[in-house]
């Protein structure tokens, strides 16, 4: 399984962004479509 920061470094993002999307929040905090996506496939891939 891979960590946050695996996470955050292939997106280019921090661990606090890969964080909010993975844990349901990242509306709330203003994230775009585009960089939830990322994050999301990334985290599959991974």
């Amino acid at each position: 399984m891979a960590s946050l920061e695996d996470i955050a470094n292939e997106v280019g993002v921090s661990k606090s962004t890969v964080s909010l999307v993975l844990n349901g929040k990242a509306r709330k905090a203003r994230i775009s479509e585009r960089r939830i996506k990322e994050i999301t496939e990334a985290a599959d891939r991974l």
